[in-house]
């Protein structure tokens, strides 16, 4: 379990975008989650202090296309390094992507893999969604948070075969919850590649 700052601190001396222009002050942190931010004599008091000696303080930026991996892919990244990378890099909020193992298509997956988060993540973590088998289950994914859903080119011939693509894309708009589709023929990339390797270009 990842432990939160059970302290307050303040963070001083930073140089601040406040109402379109920069100004010095600092930053009240108190249980983890910032409870003000303005000129470093009117901060609350704190436990410690940080001197940022004139760096520019800015809000965590957000990335909405990670792959966090973790599960059975955790031997190439999981939630607690991925988010470990995110932090080091400024990003406050990801949304991890879908394409995992296993896939995030169900609302028992999703569940178990936002439980993992909560345990192992040092960032705040969203998730994309797969379309499920059974486009019932739609609801039950949007209602535990799932952020979108994502269908890949390869799924959608037999997604349209089964007239589930229909089903899912009429849940989806009922529900407001956004689909977006995943921009690549992988048919044509193979092509090309196979084209590339031939003229020795790849």
């Amino acid at each position: 379990m990842i432990q939160r700052l059970a302290y307050a601190v303040n963070i001083v001396g930073a140089k601040l975008f406040l109402k379109g222009s920069l100004v010095d002050g600092g930053i009240h942190i108190s249980f983890g989650k910032i409870r003000k931010i303005g000129k470093n004599v009117n901060l609350p008091k704190a436990d410690k202090k940080i001197d940022a000696g004139g760096l520019i303080a800015l809000p965590g930026l957000i990335d909405v296309h990670v792959h966090l991996r973790d599960m059975n892919f955790s031997y190439k990244e999981d939630f607690y390094t991925g988010t470990c990378a995110s932090a080091a890099g400024g990003f406050t909020t990801v949304l991890d992507m879908p394409n995992t193992d296993p896939p995030t298509n169900s609302a028992e997956r999703l569940k178990r893999k936002m439980e993992e988060a909560e345990r192992k993540a040092l960032v705040n973590v969203g998730f994309h969604a797969l379309p499920p088998e059974d486009p019932s289950e739609i609801v039950k994914i949007v209602k535990l948070g799932a952020r979108s859903f994502k269908i890949y080119p390869d799924a959608l011939e037999g997604l349209m075969e089964r007239g589930i693509l229909t089903k899912i894309f009429e849940r989806c708009a009922s529900l407001k919850a956004l689909l977006t589709v995943h921009g690549e023929d992988g048919e044509k990339i193979k092509e090309i590649e196979e084209r590339l390797m031939k003229q020795g270009r790849l």
